[in-house]
């Protein structure tokens, strides 16, 4: 076999490295007797390509933990939290919510809330 190779142009590929994380803001929740649903505005310089909301009950740690997955649209992720993924515990449910970008930087922000009957809650928001 011969092979042919040639060489067109050399070049130097310069770069600046984003450490720059997505910011997380205006955070907002409603629920039903089902769940709740988190609603909040994500942005970055250089693109949200994924917002994760680990979510469990205090009741009994962490023992419910689950990481859902939400939905971008824009500049705004949503994620649906069944209770019946949480043993339709009634108390305390904390919610993280991660934002990642293309480089990999991150930034994470949360919120606790607190649920007694299927339809009434209080939210406390806690952003890092």
């Amino acid at each position: 076999y011969i092979y042919r190779m040639e060489v067109i142009s050399v070049g130097t590929l310069y770069y600046d490295k984003d450490t720059t994380p997505p910011s997380i803001s205006d955070i907002r929740v409603t629920s039903n007797s089902e769940g709740y649903e988190i609603k909040c505005t994500v942005s970055d310089n250089v693109g949200v390509t994924k917002v994760s909301f680990p979510t469990w009950t205090n009741n009994n740690g962490q023992d419910d933990l689950i990481w859902h997955e939400g939905t971008i649209t824009g500049n705004t992720a949503v994620c649906w939290i069944p209770r019946s993924q949480h043993n339709n515990e009634a108390g305390v449910y904390t919610t993280h919510v991660y934002a990642y970008d293309q480089i990999g930087n991150n930034s994470s922000g949360g919120i606790s809330m607190k649920i007694g009957t299927p339809t009434s809650f209080d939210v406390n928001f806690i952003l890092d």
